[in-house]
């Protein structure tokens, strides 16, 4: 139970950067509508009273607001897709799908940004590259460090409890191209299919 709370914290969190009036932000907002459909690729940590607690890598592919994709490879294999507001999350060594759809959409993730006003909440570091973000109806802060290109280089999220959890982005992959199939999750035979609210 804890290890899938952890994956859904990786994903519902940074949904403010495309509605803010902060200048570095909507260049982040022009250089990722510019570069649709994409891939990148992921490393991430989960860090508690400095240990890291565990450690993932994978890769992201991003349509549009209504089109995502987070494929973990390592060290398990899980896919996360949103389509047209319904969600699947694919766990392969627990041989599980579970569907929904998302009903709080002020909470989105990280390449869902950009998509809601939090003007009040966000900060930025123009001479650094680094915007700041305080989601105040979870405690939970977000500090993220652009690239000089102004794609997302590294993000550190941290919630109350001190908890850490930390992305770093490696090679970014420009308007490639999408599979018909891109937003289905293929799964293996005997795989139990929960269906939630």
């Amino acid at each position: 139970m804890l290890r899938k709370l952890i994956v859904f914290l990786l994903l519902f969190n940074l949904s403010f950067l495309f509605y803010t009036k902060d200048d570095l932000t909507k260049k982040v907002k022009v250089k990722i509508s510019s570069i649709k459909p994409f891939k990148v690729f992921f490393n991430l940590k989960v860090i508690d009273e400095g240990d890291i607690v565990s450690e993932e890598n994978g890769y992201i592919i991003y349509s549009d607001e209504e089109h995502l994709k987070w494929v973990y490879l390592k060290p398990s294999l899980k896919i996360w897709v949103l389509k047209n507001n319904r969600y699947e999350f694919y766990e392969k060594d627990e041989a599980q799908l579970t569907r929904g759809f998302l009903k709080d959409k002020k909470r989105i993730w990280l390449w869902r940004i950009f998509h809601t006003n939090y003007d009040n909440s966000v900060k930025s570091d123009k001479k650094k590259r680094i915007i700041f973000f305080n989601e105040s109806e979870s405690g939970i802060n977000f500090k993220i460090e652009l690239k000089k290109n102004f794609l997302p280089d590294k993000v550190i999220q941290t919630d109350p409890t001190g908890v850490l959890i930390e992305y770093k982005f490696g090679k970014y992959l420009f308007k490639i191209d999408l599979k018909k199939d891109e937003f289905e999750i293929k799964y293996e035979k005997g795989t139990d299919i929960v269906e939630t609210e």
